[in-house]
């Protein structure tokens, strides 16, 4: 889809289609730094946007599809891609599936992160790392 690859090009996926325990109906969970919000407000515009209780995020909705868009704080960007990616990991080799678990795993991970990270600018990290993998604004 056109805009989750517009999307995924400012920000990036995570939740349970990043983590591989999606459903049919699961939506897209993307994180973008809120620096970036006018950038994301254009790709997105003039579609209507509900809030989320989720990290204060909010879904817009293209057909049968839903986005939760989550904006995080510039200190938090990276923590988010990280955890992110050690969640991938976890759900590959792990048999963990409850959502509250995953939830709260997901949390602690973040909390550690964020406590060990300095503030740098870490969206060009997360684009270089993202560019190398060959997953820099494509769709899962």
């Amino acid at each position: 889809m056109e805009l989750i690859k517009h999307l995924l090009a400012v920000g990036f996926l995570t939740g349970s289609r990043a983590f591989g325990t999606e459903k049919e109906s699961s939506d897209w969970d993307i994180v973008y730094d809120i620096r970036d919000t006018e950038t994301i407000q254009r790709i997105y515009s003039p579609r209507p946007i509900t809030h989320s209780e989720y990290f204060k995020g909010y879904f817009i909705t293209e057909g049968d599809v839903t986005i939760n868009l989550i904006p995080v704080h510039s200190a938090e960007y990276f923590a988010w891609f990280l955890v992110t990616e050690a969640m991938k990991a976890t759900w590959k080799y792990s048999e963990i599936q409850d959502r509250i678990q995953k939830y709260a795993m997901f949390q602690g991970i973040v909390a550690q992160y964020k406590g060990i990270l300095n503030r740098k600018d870490w969206r060009g990290t997360v684009k270089r790392i993202r560019k190398e993998r060959g997953d820099y604004g494509t769709e899962k």
